[in-house]
């Protein structure tokens, strides 16, 4: 596989070549793995027919092997989704590192149920490093 600029575990930003097709910017995405071609397909989706079609959006030289590509999967956790994209698809000179967003939530006029609720829910969309104060 390619030498990658992307860690998994880390967020980052971008632009695609594809926008198109791709969405031209990502925001926020957290890497999760990192796979070659059969895996792709097998877990995610047809990246041998998305390739084709993305190939006249990308820069010139670029494969046309699918089975040669990068493929990362990321977190949007904005979104609750999952998007996987080919390293080749990512116009790398737009990739920055972000340590993500702090933020800060005001929920008036809930139970002690709901907090327990909220806790739970937070916890099962993998955000765990937050804290719940009541405010007096």
């Amino acid at each position: 596989m390619a030498n990658l600029i992307f860690e998994i575990g880390k967020t980052y930003n971008f632009k695609t070549y594809a926008g198109s097709q791709l969405g031209l910017y990502h925001s926020l995405l957290t890497v999760s793995s990192v796979m070659n071609m059969e895996e792709a397909i097998s877990k995610y989706r047809d990246v041998i027919s998305l390739h084709k079609s993305l190939l006249p959006s990308l820069p010139e030289g670029t494969t046309k092997d699918p089975s040669l590509l990068t493929y990362i999967l990321f977190e949007d956790r904005l979104n609750n989704n999952k998007k996987l994209f080919a390293l080749e698809w990512i116009n790398l000179s737009t990739v920055e590192e972000t340590e993500g967003l702090d933020l800060q939530v005001n929920i008036f006029n809930i139970s002690t149920s709901d907090v327990m609720l909220i806790t739970s829910a937070l916890r099962n969309l993998g955000f765990n490093n937050f804290e719940i104060k009541n405010i007096v």
